[in-house]
Order: C-alpha cells, then sequence, then structure tokens
C-alpha cells in the first residue's frame, strides 16, 4: 500500500517474497533487453530467422531471473547475500 509521504508499505511476510517478486509488484521489469519481451518485434529476427544476440541475452536473463528469485527481502535487509 502507498505511504502518506510518497513511499510504501509491503505487507507480506518477507522471508517468502523474493527480490523478483518485489520488482514485478512495483510493475519493473528485469529484462536485459527490449527483445527479451515476447510481444517483441525484431526485424533481424523475423528477416534472419533467429540471432544469436537474442539467443546469448535469453541464456543470461534465464540465470538474472533465477538469481533475483534466490534472495527473499529478508535475506536482502538482514545482510544475507
Amino acid at each position: 500500500m502507498r505511504g502518506q509521504a510518497g513511499g510504501c508499505r509491503l505487507a507480506a511476510d518477507l522471508t517468502q517474497l523474493t527480490l523478483y517478486d518485489l520488482i514485478l509488484a512495483t510493475g519493473e521489469r528485469s529484462d536485459l533487453s527490449a527483445c527479451m519481451d515476447p510481444g517483441y518485434i525484431c526485424a533481424w529476427r523475423e528477416e534472419h530467422g533467429g540471432c544469436t544476440v537474442h539467443c546469448c541475452l535469453a541464456k543470461i536473463q534465464h540465470k538474472l531471473e533465477a538469481e533475483l528469485k534466490s534472495y527473499s527481502l529478508w535475506d536482502i535487509l538482514a545482510g544475507q547475500c
């Protein structure tokens, strides 16, 4: 819920909520590139049938999301990362 001075208050179990969950809850995305969005239309991929850069970024994106999901907010606030 929104705070009175523009901040916000999170009413949740911080041991169960991950950094990834928080990013999604705030409406942010952790995409490395716009082309990671499933709805993104890439002229290069359409013309050439694929993109090695996109494939590499997709692997990195998967690892990034796994890393963000591996830390609870409690871990971060307690300095246990």
